[in-house]
């Protein structure tokens, strides 16, 4: 689909009436690159060209290792905002309101509310909804709202790294013309891009290297669906030293294999509960698997969270790809 609109909306600012002097902006549970950096992005945009306004930015804390440098002492709060009140709130890489957690409560209270995001399966919850299910991210669909001329260097840091997280650095086949257009636009303000993929998404630490060789020496590899999965539980990961803010990039890793179409990697967090990250590269459409249990995200990069036993996730999972690769 291409962008799907319930809004008027041409340019930020027309948003930014006399009467707006509070202003909120959130993402999905557990952000990833793009929805940190576009909100991250959003925030830098608005406190730089609109003087008199309080922008606050929510996001669920820690953020992970890879993304941890765009946070680079921004006032985030991890809050609900349980009993505050805003003239304006963005709600940015959320596919539907479920997936909202810090700052859900004053968003349903907000005056005004605008959702902004790139999952095709977004209803549109907003006041207005600006969703193009055909974007590599949000923060390529945020781009089209804003003067050019009014990017600043570290509103580029964070837009950029949402596209490249998305894109897995223009690899997946979401990336289009207009998406290296913008890109490009975000290089010209002179942010050190080279550095922000070799620490992101390259670098990793000694410790995410040795938990990401154990997971890898237990990933089962199905031939006959092209399918490999992989399993961390909480003793895994405290073997290692670890927690789950260091292992975001694990199922990226694991999508390398050549003889995999789909790669599926599921681990543990501290309160018991499961979360699948799955990958594909050309054929299976991991998001309609998702959306089978709850989730969701894009054809290429999706996810869901559970409480069944992994295993026997890990079968009805493959099941699904099986019929997806024999259709």
């Amino acid at each position: 689909m291409r962008m799907r609109t319930i809004g008027t909306m041409n340019n930020l600012s027309e948003l930014l009436t006399p009467e707006v002097r509070r202003i909120a902006i959130t993402g999905h549970i557990r952000p990833d690159g793009d929805c940190a950096g576009s909100v991250l992005g959003l925030y830098a945009y608005l406190t730089e060209n609109f003087d008199g306004i309080e922008v606050v930015p929510y996001l669920d804390l820690p953020l992970t290792s890879e993304i941890a440098y765009l946070a680079d002492s921004v006032p985030i709060r991890s809050d609900t905002g349980e009993g505050e009140h805003f003239d304006l709130f963005f709600a940015l890489d959320a596919s539907t309101p479920d997936r909202l957690n810090a700052g859900k409560d004053a968003y349903k209270n907000a005056a005004r509310r605008i959702v902004i995001d790139h999952h095709g399966t977004n209803p549109g919850y907003g006041d207005e909804n600006y969703i193009d299910g055909k974007a590599s991210s949000t923060s390529e669909v945020l781009m089209r709202f804003m003067d050019p001329e009014k990017i600043s260097k570290r509103t580029a840091l964070c837009l950029y790294s949402g596209i490249i997280f998305d894109t897995n650095v223009f690899s997946y086949d979401c990336t289009g013309p207009e998406t290296l257009r913008d890109a490009a636009l975000l290089l010209e303000k002179g942010i050190p891009f080279a550095e922000i993929i070799r620490t992101s998404l390259m670098e990793k630490p000694w410790k995410v290297a040795r938990i990401t060789s154990a997971v890898t020496e237990k990933a089962v590899l199905c031939a006959e669906e092209k399918f490999l999965f992989a399993i961390c539980d909480q003793v895994l990961l405290q073997k290692n030293g670890v927690t789950t803010n260091d292992i975001g990039s694990i199922v990226s890793e694991l999508n390398k294999t050549k003889e995999a179409e789909t790669t599926l990697f599921l681990y543990q967090f501290e309160d018991g509960t499961w979360k699948a990250s799955l990958r594909s590269k050309s054929i299976v459409d991991v998001a309609k698997i998702a959306g089978d249990f709850g989730g969701g995200g894009h054809v290429r990069a999706s996810g869901f969270s559970f409480i069944d036993d992994p295993e026997a996730m890990a079968e009805k999972i493959r099941k699904k790809v099986r019929e997806q690769m024999h259709d």
